[in-house]
């Protein structure tokens, strides 16, 4: 789950350094703004982190109200790309 922010970097970095493959980036994406949840990243700059980083982009799009039933759709999506498990990076947690 990549949010664009240093929490979410960061675990994707750590997840890299021990050797994982990821399927995807999956980003939840605020349909109403047109830009990323948290960092309001725009589609074309979050084209640009996938590309640069070689790693398919799942966006996500929600209004909000379906956003937990929308992820875990993004998740099923990534299981289908064989993922095996998912990565969240929350320093607060």
């Amino acid at each position: 789950s990549y949010s664009c922010g240093k929490d979410s970097t960061l675990a994707l970095h750590k997840m890299l350094a021990k050797g994982n493959v990821p399927v995807a980036l999956i980003v939840m994406f605020n349909k109403e703004a047109g830009r990323s949840f948290f960092y309001g990243a725009d589609e074309a700059l979050l084209e640009k982190y996938a590309d640069c980083l070689q790693i398919p982009l799942i966006e996500v799009a929600s209004c909000g109200e379906d956003y937990h039933s929308m992820m875990e759709k993004a998740l099923r999506e990534a299981k289908k790309k064989g993922a095996e498990f998912a990565c969240f990076g929350d320093i607060d947690q």
